[in-house]
């Protein structure tokens, strides 16, 4: 019996080695093995030379080298460093304390996987569209410490540093949604110091920060990485706790998102831009498109549901889907808010007002009359719906994002809302998305909205282990390949890879 007793010991012993022996698969290694969405399924390309949006890009290169010899000029020769030390430090100033390896792992660990997976997607996209830089363009000299032979051979669109900037800011306002605000406004000035540095156009500028929310909300959908925004949430709770020797929750509130881009006044080039970009759309109006842009104006939860219902390829209903409902009901009403605050301080009319055109939607006239234009609720509504749905069946990413850019596109159509006006509320719509995430509410009413969505599809959530040797996973024990869709196929089925 005793022989037994000892065999049994060595054998446990033994199984207990292997186990730990096996590699570790990290967080990164895990995401690396997911489809991020495809900017060029829904970036718009890099305006056309002979556009208006062009000019628009060149008017901001030339306003950009008259601020160079300004303190502003000299805080964007200070921003050209960029990369995950660069992020760290200069958000560690904000929040007033280290952002390390050593004084907050979790985080750390965090901002390197999803840097790294976020700026693989833009270097992919860059050399897709493989835009010229503007310094290049005018072969003039760029105001920057950065070598000029690597940065002219590099392709412009979109713009890695602003990329970088954007999405620490996103990821770290997730991670401490009250200094939300604070970071994304430190990230946009960021962001438009390659501006003035003269080495990205302003389209190469605001593309990066679509990108950002669209690879942010494919990362939602994996419940590693949630897992991971929790530990990085209670680390840095915990530190702001330490530091200010009183309590201090995660909190569940959303924080306002009120920084927007300067809205546009008739003297500007953005003016010229959104006027000219106006009139070409209503040139090359056909009915088919008026008709889309009637279906667009509606903008309640219910409309927004009917409208991508057939994009995420299940119905989406208070009877059908009660909680993914009720997760958009407490999006709809967080992107609204927002919206309404941001146009009370800053007034614009309608495009259909100031040029007086017929308004085709149907809308009532006096409402749109008494509402400002910038930003534009729809677009910020349009995206925000895009961004949680890609949160919950992230293999029709590509065709959500596509759609919430044509919704936005349908107010220009309409004549309710200036091309500035989209984009503006674009961003506030990813803003409010990414400020959402840091509250505990709103991240169990995604996980509900989730498992609901997986029992209806008939696609089911289990544990899936990748292979850091192959491009395979295991799942419960068995072998498996992703198809092109993201799914794992096997002989009992389909699986979504978590």
């Amino acid at each position: 019996m005793r022989i037994l007793r000892y065999l049994f010991l060595i054998t446990l012993l033994v199984e207990c080695v292997c186990v730990h022996s096996q590699p570790q698969v990290s967080l990164l290694e895990s995401l690396q093995k997911i489809e991020i969405p495809l900017a060029e399924a829904y970036l718009p390309p890099p305006p056309d030379t002979l556009s208006m949006a062009f000019s628009y890009d060149v008017y901001r290169y030339f306003y950009g080298k008259t601020l160079r010899d300004t303190p502003r000029g000299q805080q964007a020769y200070d921003d050209v460093d960029y990369g995950i030390n660069a992020m760290c430090q200069r958000m560690s100033a904000l929040l007033g304390f280290e952002l390390s390896p050593e004084n907050t792992p979790e985080t750390h660990n965090l901002m390197l996987s999803a840097l790294q997976i976020i700026g693989a997607n833009c270097a992919s996209a860059k050399y897709q569209f493989n835009r010229v830089r503007p310094f290049v363009r005018f072969n003039e000299k760029p105001y920057t410490s950065e070598k000029i032979s690597s940065l002219s051979k590099a392709p412009s669109y979109p713009s890695s540093h602003s990329m970088y900037a954007w999405a620490t800011a996103h990821l770290l306002a997730e991670v401490l949604p009250q200094y939300s605000d604070m970071l994304l406004q430190s990230a946009y000035d960021y962001g438009e110091s390659r501006i003035i540095l003269g080495v990205h156009w302003q389209s190469d500028v605001s593309a990066a920060r679509l990108l950002v929310d669209a690879c942010f909300a494919r990362l939602h959908a994996q419940p590693i990485y949630l897992e991971q925004i929790a530990k990085a949430q209670a680390e840095c709770q915990s530190i702001l706790c330490e530091k200010r020797n009183k309590s201090l929750a995660a909190t569940d509130s959303l924080s306002i998102i009120t920084f927007l881009p300067e809205m546009p006044d008739s003297t500007g080039g953005l003016w010229a831009s959104d006027l000219t970009t106006y009139f070409k759309h209503k040139e090359d109006h056909t009915e088919q498109r008026d008709d889309v842009a009637r279906t667009d104006a509606g903008a309640s939860v219910q409309d927004l549901c009917q409208n991508f219902s057939k994009y995420i390829e299940i119905d989406i209903s208070p009877e059908a889907t009660p909680y993914i409902c009720n997760l958009l009901n407490d999006l709809h009403a967080a992107v609204v808010r927002n919206a309404e605050l941001a146009k009370e301080t800053n007034w614009r009319r309608r495009p259909f007002d100031r040029l007086t055109d017929p308004l085709i939607t149907g809308e009532d006239r006096d409402s749109l009359l008494q509402s400002s234009s910038f930003p534009s609720t729809h677009a910020a509504l349009g995206w925000a719906t895009a961004l949680t749905l890609i949160s919950i069946n992230p293999n029709k990413q590509n065709e959500l994002l596509s759609r919430a850019i044509d919704y936005g596109l349908s107010r220009v159509v309409a004549g309710t809302a200036w091309p500035s006006d989209v984009y503006a509320g674009q961003l506030m719509g990813g803003s409010t998305f990414a400020a959402l995430m840091g509250s505990a509410d709103f991240m169990e009413a995604l996980r509900q909205a989730q498992q609901e969505y997986y029992s209806i599809s008939g696609v089911s959530q289990v544990p899936i282990t990748p292979d850091v040797q192959s491009d395979k996973f295991t799942i419960d024990g068995r072998r498996a390949t992703p198809d092109t869709k993201g799914i794992i196929v096997s002989a009992q089925g389909k699986w979504l890879i978590p």
